[in-house]
């Protein structure tokens, strides 16, 4: 599995429907395995960019990339995989976490004990899906799944990791991870593994331009990028070779909506280190030291989503796969 040439597209809630459904029928065609919908709060859900998507597509698996079971009730994801199962059997895939403390503090969602909690959750999902009721009674009362749904965890701790490694079928790596973090997290998950290899798939910052200049220029610019590098852990940034000094730089300003004077302090490494950005030969050069790296499936999550950006990123697949 891990020597295959596999790619998948990742998407948050920053197109409108009647684009996606072109979008992803072009990424099907242009050879993407998979399309995975990222939950962004306040923007558009990913169940029903999912669905739209479903209604456009024949084979590219589906994925949500992630939800979380405190806006959503176990329940309802266990109602909504089956639903979406029965429409086209065998293609969905839950990625799921315990959702940003922030977003969800500002929905009125005190998260207490994350890591027992969202391992009980799945578990009750599984039990949904297999026909058995849970809690008080609830129990889904039409057609089940012919087979498992396959589950992904996307956490950062310790603690979640190994129970990712213990619970899930698999593991979504947030974005901005650079090789040596990769290394790291895939390391600490399959030494927990109590079977097998942990299958991991790795949402990775993408632009693809003309020339590197251009694409590290796009991607300083992007105020998702700016966050993501104002707020690396500790952890990621010094084994990465980066000091806590180059993201206070970033972060400071930041914190103060200078949006662009924090965009000013990203250096280049830190956007080579943590973000697949160039030509295609330099982004295909990239994703392979991921796989390297233990990363079974990148999932090109792109830094721009207006229609040029897009549109290189779905001519990458030739260049990917004869590499």
């Amino acid at each position: 599995m891990g020597n295959e040439r596999r790619i998948g597209l990742s998407l948050s809630g920053n197109i409108p429907l009647s684009q996606l459904s072109k979008l992803a029928k072009e990424a099907e065609v242009a050879g993407f395995e998979s399309l995975w919908i990222h939950e962004t709060y306040f923007m558009r859900d990913a169940v029903t960019q999912l669905a739209v998507s479903a209604l456009s597509t024949k084979t590219m698996k589906l994925a949500t990339g992630c939800i979380n079971p405190f806006t959503r009730n176990t329940t309802v994801i266990a109602m909504t995989l089956a639903t979406l199962d029965e429409y086209s059997p065998g293609r969905f895939i839950l990625g799921i976490g315990t959702g940003y403390p922030l977003r969800l503090n500002q929905m009125g969602i005190d998260l207490l004990k994350p890591v027992q909690q969202l391992e009980k959750r799945i578990e009750e999902i599984r039990q949904l899906l297999r026909g058995n009721a849970i809690q008080k009674g609830a129990k889904l009362m039409f057609r089940l799944p012919d087979r498992s749904i396959p589950i992904f965890i996307g956490v950062r701790k310790k603690a979640m990791l190994r129970m990712a490694a213990r619970v899930a079928d698999g593991y979504i790596a947030a974005p901005a991870e650079s090789i040596q973090s990769t290394r790291r997290i895939v390391s600490e998950l399959n030494s927990n593994r109590p079977f097998g290899k942990m299958e991991v798939a790795s949402n990775i910052l993408t632009q693809i331009a003309k020339s590197e200049e251009e694409a590290l220029e796009i991607a300083r610019k992007d105020p998702f990028v700016t966050y993501m590098m104002a707020v690396l852990d500790d952890r990621t940034l010094t084994e990465s070779g980066f000091s806590l000094e180059d993201r206070e730089k970033i972060a400071l300003p930041y914190m103060k909506g200078k949006l662009e004077e924090a965009s000013s302090k990203i250096r280049d490494e830190m956007l080579q280190s943590f973000t697949a950005v160039g030509d295609y030969d330099s982004v295909v050069e990239k994703l392979a030291e991921f796989r390297k790296a233990g990363v079974d499936l990148p999932l090109l999550l792109p830094i721009k989503a207006d229609v040029e950006s897009l549109k290189m990123i779905m001519q990458i697949t030739p260049y990917y796969i004869s590499a």
